[in-house]
């Protein structure tokens, strides 16, 4: 699972396996460790609420944890849909949340990885 933040906005980009992880109502998470022993755990989880973001700093970690109903994580794996997501509530405004298939790169970049990846609709 790749995470990537712009402003208010976060976006997890999930390979074909966690996809169906997903579908089978499991969660799936990653973890970024940093210098000085910090790190980053972040998940996405099926839930029966709606969209949904958390972060929160534990004990030798933070933590960022984003919810989507089940049941829309279970028809949006088996679709030909790229993106599903939602908006998460703040007092400054939303914080959008996009949940997208992981596809391979139309031009090979040294360093990336293609494995899992969902066939790229472009190269088809």
């Amino acid at each position: 699972m790749k995470l990537r933040i712009l402003g208010d906005s976060l976006r997890l980009r999930l390979t074909v396996s966690e996809t169906e992880t997903l579908a089978i109502g499991e969660r799936v998470a990653e973890c970024t460790h940093f210098p000085g022993g910090e790190e980053l755990r972040y998940s996405l989880c099926p839930g029966d609420g709606g969209v949904e973001a958390r972060f929160s700093r534990l004990d030798d970690h933070y933590a960022l944890n984003v919810t989507v109903p089940s049941t829309l994580l279970r028809a949006w794996s088996n679709s030909e849909e790229t993106t599903v997501g939602g908006e998460s509530g703040l007092a400054s405004g939303p914080l959008r949340l996009m949940i997208e298939k992981d596809f391979d790169c139309v031009q090979p970049r040294a360093g990336e990885e293609h494995l899992d990846t969902f066939p790229n609709p472009k190269q088809c």
